[in-house]
């Protein structure tokens, strides 16, 4: 079991595996990141360093920079979108206490593709990834990094996962019926009618 199959493990089933997962670009994550740095961190390790008057303040400002630079790190990481070996998952997470989570089992998807708007996004190769279920509803990736390639692995996962899925049902559905007719017979005896 690995790092992430670990820090996931709360939100897979039991015998579930990630195969694959996506995150939000890592150009606007990094952006994110300096921003806090450059607003939380910088100003008050400068201040701490040079006014020594208030150091408690500053030092309780630092803490909450490392904090926030922490949180922002965590919460990328968590936002992500997995394929499993038994569905999709969307983890979305808002905040430590504000999260969604759904699933989509693969025989539920009817198809998927992918957006780019905009020249800032052609240019750095930004993207959503829609996902359309059966029912009509739409699961929705956004700020995907390259996203026409990762709709191509995840339809590939999908396939291989899907028709592995319909095997399986197919050969369970076989041993229902073969424990069905093994009974009958069992029961009845075998019977056989001219016409």
């Amino acid at each position: 079991m690995n790092i992430q199959e670990t820090l996931f493990r709360s939100y897979l089933e039991e015998g579930e595996e990630i195969i694959y997962t996506i995150r939000t670009h890592p150009k606007l994550f990094l952006r994110q990141l300096s921003v806090n740095a450059l607003v939380y961190l910088v100003p008050s390790i400068w201040l701490l360093i040079y006014v020594e008057k208030f150091s408690i303040i500053w030092k309780i400002a630092v803490t909450i920079g490392l904090f926030k630079l922490f949180a922002e790190i965590s919460l990328y990481y968590f936002n992500c979108f997995m394929a499993t070996n038994l569905s999709f998952l969307h983890l979305n997470f808002k905040g430590f206490f504000n999260h969604s989570i759904s699933r989509i089992e693969y025989n539920q998807v009817e198809g998927m593709d992918y957006e780019i708007k905009g020249l800032l996004n052609t240019l750095i190769n930004n993207g959503s990834i829609h996902i359309e279920k059966l029912s009509g509803n739409v699961e929705s990736i956004t700020n995907v990094y390259k996203a026409k390639a990762k709709v191509k692995k995840l339809t590939k996962i999908h396939e291989g996962l899907h028709s592995q899925q319909l095997h399986k049902q197919h050969s369970n559905l076989k041993e229902i019926l073969t424990d069905l007719l093994q009974n009958h017979i069992t029961e009845n005896g075998i019977t056989i009618t001219k016409d």
